[in-house]
């Protein structure tokens, strides 16, 4: 059911300006050495769960109990700049996933599917469950530029059928009442051709160009898949520097950040560079 939402949200007094799309093929080379920074975070975002690129030139990140986004900045992200929180009844939660749709809406995803549109000028905005809750758990977000739908990340799928499956999902970002619809299916055969661990038990999703970056906490991977769903690029994550890796997301200038949870110790942000080729 959706439901209106109207609150100012305190604490973000940036304006919102859009970012081009990201042209070129990334390569996931990078991780393959030291990242360039990686920063431990406040104690508050020792949970963090979502990671998004600010066009204002901030990073926009989440835990994975409060409805509160954080701003920082990606010069010194070990402090905090900035703090909104959701409308009631919208402050606690399950989210897992974080998108900036345009420059009147933020979107939020938790683990059962549920979205939460947010103007972050205003506070006005709308929330609605997308049924996916039946199909998985929910575990990503990210935009499509050419439409602005949302794509959803499951991590655990529930069917049998499906079970060893890579799905993401495609939601309308302005239609409550539109069901989802499969947008990638990546069968089981084809992550064990990739020499994946199945399920891949995906945490995080990132639009790169025409491109999707899927990352995985459990099985320290990031794949990179091409227009057609094909995996095209495996990057491996050290499991020395990223012990529970939750957000991704990619800057103007090319920098790839990765987010890990804390766990008993403070969360740690890592930005590596990306080939050349990857700029908006």
């Amino acid at each position: 059911m959706r439901r209106a939402l109207a609150r100012s949200l305190l604490g973000w007094a940036v304006l919102l300006l859009l970012a081009p799309p990201v042209h070129g093929q990334p390569s996931l080379s990078a991780l393959d050495d030291r990242p360039d920074l990686q920063v431990r975070l406040p104690g508050e975002l020792r949970e963090i769960s979502g990671l998004a690129w600010h066009p204002a030139g901030y990073l926009l990140a989440h835990d994975d109990e409060r409805g509160i986004v954080y701003s920082l900045d990606p010069d010194d992200p070990s402090e905090i700049v900035g703090r909104a929180t959701l409308p009631r009844p919208e402050r606690v939660g399950d989210y897992e996933g974080i998108a900036v749709l345009d420059a009147e809406r933020i979107a939020l995803v938790t683990s059962a599917g549920r979205i939460v549109t947010v103007d972050p000028n205003t506070g006005e905005g709308e929330a609605w469950d997308t049924g996916l809750a039946r199909i998985c758990e929910v575990e990503g977000l990210a935009v499509d530029p050419p439409t602005n739908d949302l794509l959803i990340l499951c991590k655990t799928v529930y069917d049998r059928e499906d079970r060893n499956a890579l799905l993401i999902f495609r939601a309308s970002s302005i239609d409550p009442d539109a069901a989802p619809t499969l947008h990638r299916i990546v069968p089981p055969r084809t992550l064990r051709d990739a020499d994946l661990p199945r399920p891949f038990l995906g945490s995080g999703l990132e639009v790169v160009g025409d491109e999707l970056f899927v990352l995985s906490a459990r099985r320290r991977r990031l794949l990179r898949l091409n227009a057609e769903g094909a995996i095209v690029e495996v990057g491996e994550l050290s499991k020395r520097r990223h012990a529970q890796a939750e957000g991704i997301t990619v800057d103007p200038s090319g920098h790839l950040w990765i987010a890990d949870e804390g766990g008993e110790g403070r969360a740690r942000l890592a930005r590596y560079t990306l080939s050349s080729g990857s700029s908006r």
